[in-house]
């Protein structure tokens, strides 16, 4: 019910408690109050009474304003109750929408960092692939470099080798000269034979006669066991003294082959 209904009714049942006991209000329908007929000598106390009752209204009329300002007052304390609720909420809301979108920015900058991070670590990847490849043909391609050197080298080797094998059968195959007996009889004396080894046959480094050829990367011929003993304390040729750029040893099949059909025909040679 709005205020200012509930404060006339409070006045006006105030208002008729005070007139219901006064003799100047007359019932409905009724005859007029007794005062009304007294004399005037009798006038100056229905005066009092009627100030009484107009104070009795002002009375109330206080009274009902007073409780419609203190009614007033309440609503507009509990309305400001309301509103300070609802800024707080507001105030509360927009916090947290902008608490949501700093963490929305913080996650898509993680986000972006991480796909960068990523992009990177591929990025090297890709690289560190790439390195290796042209490692690995680099690799390759000095392989069947070395190869065709080596298949080089044992060509001309076995081509040396052919030669002195020709040359030592020529002077195995050469007559041996006859020797004179002494006075009073006939003697004889066996013949000599002189084995001459081809020098391709013979390690650079031991001057022996090699069991187990080997090539180096510049093409020359030793044996296995001496060349690789030099070349734990040495980078170079033992005869040119060039710097080898591997110390890769390529075995000679065919001068290995050669030298051991001269040691069949000579067994001889195996004592040196």
């Amino acid at each position: 019910m709005p205020v200012g209904d509930e404060a006339s009714e409070r006045r006006g049942a105030r208002l008729s408690r005070s007139l219901g006991a006064s003799p100047l209000v007359a019932p409905l329908g009724g005859a007029p109050p007794p005062a009304l007929v007294l004399s005037s000598g009798r006038a100056e106390p229905r005066r009092r009474r009627a100030s009484a009752e107009e104070a009795a209204v002002a009375e109330a009329d206080t009274d009902a304003e007073e409780v419609a300002e203190a009614e007033t007052g309440e609503d507009k304390a509990e309305n400001a109750k309301l509103e300070a609720e609802v800024a707080e909420l507001e105030a509360e809301v927009e916090a947290a929408a902008a608490e949501a979108a700093v963490t929305a920015a913080a996650e898509r900058a993680d986000a972006a960092a991480e796909a960068a991070a990523a992009a990177e670590a591929a990025a090297e990847a890709a690289e560190t692939l790439r390195r290796q490849l042209e490692k690995q043909q680099l690799e390759e391609r000095q392989q069947l470099e070395r190869r065709a050197e080596a298949r080089r080298v044992e060509s001309a080797a076995v081509s040396n080798a052919a030669a002195a094998a020709a040359a030592g059968a020529a002077t195995a195959a050469a007559p041996s000269a006859p020797s004179g007996g002494g006075a009073g009889g006939e003697s004889s004396q066996s013949a000599a034979t002189a084995i001459s080894v081809p020098e391709i046959f013979l390690c650079p480094i031991t001057t022996e006669l090699m069991r187990d050829p080997v090539s180096t990367i510049d093409g020359l011929t030793y044996e296995r066991s001496a060349i690789t003993q030099w070349l734990r304390t040495n980078n170079t040729s033992p005869l040119t003294g060039a710097v080898l750029e591997s110390d890769l040893l390529i075995p000679c099949v065919l001068v290995r082959g050669q030298i051991q059909d001269l040691l069949e025909r000579h067994p001889e040679l195996n004592e040196q």
